[in-house]
């Protein structure tokens, strides 16, 4: 079988269920698979063996290919998600876990800035001070023993 029987087959096989735009897109893409591989230095022969019949592979495409009523539904779209200004958006369901670690780790990341901020602002004045009581408390007992 040449490359072009091949895809001659793909192509008959697939317009049986699929619209024309999908047939000519899966049959370009297998005709640049088939010709990739045989700038790869396999011969056409046996590129065309390792993808089997093409009518078996049209019939595993069409199975997973979405069936007509498919299309049409996503293409129209539901009446609520039409009633929602044109984009839907759909949030992913959050596990309470993750929610509650993430809310305790930006709270204490809160606490932590603001005694950070705190300590930045009242070090210049508050470790001359403490060294002065510190030392006051010293020579107090007597000096150092």
């Amino acid at each position: 079988m040449t490359k072009y029987e091949f895809t001659d087959l793909l192509r008959s096989a697939l317009s049986v269920k699929l619209p024309a735009s999908e047939v000519s897109e899966h049959v370009r893409y297998y005709n640049e698979y088939i010709d990739g591989r045989i700038r790869m230095g396999e011969s056409e022969e046996d590129v065309l063996a390792s993808l089997g019949d093409p009518r078996l592979l049209a019939r595993t495409i069409i199975d997973t290919s979405p069936t007509a009523e498919d299309r049409v539904e996503s293409e129209s779209g539901s009446a609520e998600e039409k009633s929602s200004a044109g984009t839907s958006w759909k949030l992913p369901r959050l596990n309470p876990f993750w929610v509650a670690l993430f809310v305790a780790v930006v709270i204490l990341f809160g606490i932590l800035s603001f005694v950070g901020a705190v300590i930045y602002y009242l070090a210049p004045v508050l470790i001359p001070v403490l060294l002065i009581i510190w030392f006051i408390n010293v020579f107090k007992r007597g000096g150092f023993r």
